[in-house]
């Protein structure tokens, strides 16, 4: 057992397949370069202590006490271990924190206690965990923290795919949404169509295809189409439809991820993908709109306990 040890685990972001993927429509997510930090220290208690710079959330504990269990079912702990968490991965943002935070518990147990485990074991047991907070879990998150780079869902299948080039991207911040994710995924559904179900899985088919091959050109007018789907099922506010509009005329790719609002100004986080040299423009646009933007890249490579 090693004296101590960090294990860096990243957040994700929708790519595509927001609501659509309800309808059975292919749904794609990413890992992305902000992370949930576990640092992990071996000490003589016998026990599994988390070391709190700050008060958590009831339901932050239920999530780590799950993991423990998880790992229990795999593995013997020979020592007692104290893990401290930090993050630059907003809580909240719909970025994957629950999927980073039992993914960052249970790969630092392994880690420590220099176990190996099969990258499908671990996606069950973080699932099962995600299940404790969310009743459900679709399994994308997990998956995209897990395997790192771009995982697929579709045909109730999650598989991962290759990501040619780690693009740069940006996320841009619209505003808290004044609705819930239930309010907006309700309405959404209202205004599927089979035309529209067809257009989407159009749609997140090229995305993965311009993915993987490092296609930023096609990849932008592949984000504006996704866009003004997203606009057609009423998720995006009519101030964020503006600035996709704005963006798109300025050769930008510009869409929401994540459940947006269907009513109020903000729709949450968005990504932008601009073509190389454009960052004061898009800079600018943001500024313009009072939206704050953060660059990212795709995060490639899974866990390192992954057997």
């Amino acid at each position: 057992m090693l004296k101590e040890c960090s294990v860096n685990v990243p957040g994700k972001i929708i790519i595509t397949g927001e609501h659509s993927v309800l309808q059975g429509c292919p749904a794609i997510a990413a890992a992305c370069s902000r992370y949930v930090t576990n640092h992990l220290t071996a000490n003589d208690t016998g026990k599994i202590e988390f070391l709190d710079k700050e008060p958590q959330p009831p339901v932050a504990y239920k999530l780590l006490n799950q993991a423990m269990e998880e790992f229990k079912r795999y593995f013997n702990l020979p020592s007692g271990v104290t893990m401290e968490f930090s993050s630059t991965l907003p809580i909240g943002s719909g970025m994957g924190s629950s999927a980073a935070v039992a993914s960052a518990a249970f790969a630092g147990l392994c880690m420590i206690t220099e176990n190996r485990i099969a990258p499908e074991a671990m996606l069950e047991s973080v699932i099962r965990c995600e299940n404790i907070i969310h009743g459900t879990s679709s399994g994308l998150d997990p998956a995209a923290v897990i395997y790192g780079g771009m995982v697929k869902k579709a045909n109730g299948k999650i598989t991962p795919r290759p990501i040619s080039i780690p693009l740069q991207f940006y996320i841009v911040h619209t505003g808290k949404p004044a609705c819930s994710t239930g309010e907006a995924v309700a309405e959404a559904k209202k205004r599927f169509t089979p035309a529209l179900i067809s257009q989407f899985t159009e749609v997140a088919e090229k995305i993965e295809q311009h993915l993987e091959a490092g296609d930023l050109p096609s990849l932008i007018v592949d984000v504006q189409e996704n866009e003004k789907l997203l606009e057609a099922i009423g998720v995006v506010p009519e101030r964020v439809q503006s600035f996709a509009r704005k963006a798109e005329s300025l050769g930008m790719g510009f869409k929401i991820s994540g459940a947006g609002a269907v009513f109020g100004e903000g729709g949450g986080i968005g990504l932008l993908f601009i073509p190389d040299g454009y960052q004061a423009k898009a800079q600018e646009l943001c500024q313009s709109y009072g939206y704050t933007m953060d660059p990212v890249q795709f995060h490639i490579g899974g866990l390192p306990c992954l057997a």
